[in-house]
């Protein structure tokens, strides 16, 4: 299921991702710091999203009260909340690890594809990155 949620005293004005069996998918930050998100989503992507959820928990960006991978770790808490009923999601320690040593790269907006010189993912998020500025 897809969620999306408004940071509160960060630079991205929005993020969003998915959660489908309790792991964390699809993460996109709207704004921001485009080197620190990317890799956010890279380390977190494919994992259990309780597990992300406890590991970005209280990280602090200078002397703000909270930081990107905090609000993200709070947005993760409410879709896991909100998704309880009759199917709950994994918890960590269910949901098996992807089977790749290499979390997906993340998608930060849609391209259209070009049959001749297509993009790499790789190439495709660093431009669509490239594009978004600061956020601030």
């Amino acid at each position: 299921m897809e969620y999306s949620s408004q940071p509160q005293g960060v630079c991205p004005k929005n993020m969003s991702f998915e959660i489908n069996e309790g792991i964390i998918s699809d993460i996109k930050f709207v704004g921001g710091c485009p080197g620190n998100l990317m890799g956010i989503s890279l380390l977190a992507e494919g994992r259990p999203a309780l597990e992300v959820a406890k590991t970005l928990k209280g990280v602090k960006c200078g002397q703000r009260k909270s930081s990107c991978p905090n609000e993200l770790a709070k947005a993760i808490t409410r879709a896991m909340k909100e998704a309880k009923g009759p199917a709950a999601p994994k918890t960590a320690k269910s949901a098996k690890a992807p089977k790749s040593s290499q979390a997906p790269e993340p998608k930060l907006a849609k391209e259209a594809k070009s049959p001749k010189g297509a993009k790499t993912p790789k190439a495709k998020a660093k431009s669509q990155i490239a594009g978004q500025g600061s956020g601030k």
